[in-house]
């Protein structure tokens, strides 16, 4: 009698847990479509700044590297498709400098510089090529680029604290130059109910986002959240959190815009410059500067919550683009707060993708790239 007693009771918590499933599944694909028709009634007539096209002839040298560098690349590639007379793309090697000048170029733009040799990179310069650097991951790899910087004419970084740091190296023209958002990729789209959170977070666990998830799991019970990425099973307390944490590998940009469209709102925590286990940064240069899911996390048309960066005012304007927070706790009561509150966080979230397509995008960076070295004027020529 016990056990039928019991397995009723097992039964009627299953039909209630469906039940809550679902109203929380209607309630969730409302929401989501409330949000994506305000969205789609300000995206329509946002025009971003026309593409100058330029006469010249690039040639464009990869990172080399998997994800997510590929899809930078990819990003860089399809921007560059659309502004330039002809477009070369390679990936490095030791050949590059030999195939360099077979193209011709009036520029050879090289991603990352990691994977190509050194002496590649010397050696066209030598021969009296125009080259750039965009470098993608500073300061973290800084003992490695302070070989790689010098070897170009034409240094670009996606972090404000490594200007300096270059120019002090003697490299002749340094200039900051984020990285961007590919909005063939990352923008507002409807999601399947697998993809739906209240919170979410796509990264690495790196010791500081450890310690900030782990301050603030508690506050997220009763909640919708998910972490994806590697390493989370070094989370303290992984096997009581282990159904919000993904860790079976990285996620393809698709899927990671799927699920910034899907979540309520969107956590973006930086890795820390001084962390001497993962970084190759012995000189300790600060990082002042935003990462490139701030562009993609806005770009989804969602409420970001972002660690505060000193750079960060110069991209958007926190608290009525992009919310801050500089402590789990800070984060804990800004995620309770947004959660009572849609329609300031979907206005904040809409402010933020407009500004995002009107200044963010890859295309925009790299017509400041060609400005910078000259793509646009009569005295392009090395």
């Amino acid at each position: 009698m016990g056990r039928s007693k019991d397995g009723s009771r097992q039964v009627r918590r299953a039909a209630r847990a469906h039940e809550l499933g679902l109203r929380q599944g209607r309630q969730a694909g409302e929401e989501m479509g409330r949000r994506l028709a305000r969205l789609e009634a300000v995206t329509g007539p946002i025009t971003p700044p026309a593409v100058i096209r330029s006469d010249w002839r690039v040639l464009y040298v990869t990172s080399g590297m998997e994800e997510p560098y590929s899809s930078l690349d990819s990003a860089v590639i399809d921007a560059l498709g659309g502004m330039v007379r002809e477009l070369g793309v390679i990936a490095p090697s030791r050949e590059t400098a030999a195939e360099a000048v077979r193209f011709g170029p009036d520029l050879v733009l090289v991603l990352s510089g990691i994977k190509l040799p050194v002496k590649q990179a010397a050696l066209m310069r030598s021969l009296g090529l125009r080259t750039a650097v965009w470098f993608t991951d500073d300061p973290y790899y800084t003992d490695w680029t302070v070989r790689i910087a010098p070897q170009y004419r034409h240094v670009f970084t996606q972090d404000l604290g490594c200007v300096p740091f270059y120019r002090g190296l003697g490299c002749e023209d340094v200039r900051y130059l984020p990285l961007g958002m590919n909005p063939k990729t990352f923008h507002p789209r409807r999601s399947g109910a697998r993809h739906h959170t209240d919170v979410c977070f796509i990264g690495n666990a790196f010791s500081n986002r450890i310690r900030l998830f782990h301050k603030l799991a508690p506050r997220l019970e009763g909640k919708r959240w998910l972490i994806s990425g590697l390493w989370w099973r070094r989370m303290k307390g992984y096997g009581k959190y282990r159904d919000h944490l993904r860790t079976d590998g990285w996620l393809s940009p698709e899927e990671t815009a799927l699920y910034y469209s899907g979540a309520r709102m969107v956590i973006n925590q930086h890795r820390a410059s001084d962390d001497k286990r993962i970084n190759f940064n012995r000189r300790g240069v600060e990082a002042l500067s935003v990462n490139p899911r701030t562009f993609e996390i806005s770009g989804c048309g969602v409420l970001q919550l972002i660690d505060r960066r000193a750079d960060l005012p110069s991209c958007y304007t926190p608290g009525l683009e992009i919310e801050t927070y500089g402590s789990a706790e800070e984060l804990g009561d800004k995620i309770q707060y947004y959660l009572k509150h849609e329609d300031e966080r979907n206005e904040m979230a809409r402010r933020a993708l407009i500004r995002t397509l009107q200044e963010h995008t890859y295309a925009s960076r790299l017509q400041r790239l060609l400005e910078a070295v000259g793509g646009f004027s009569d005295e392009s020529q090395p």
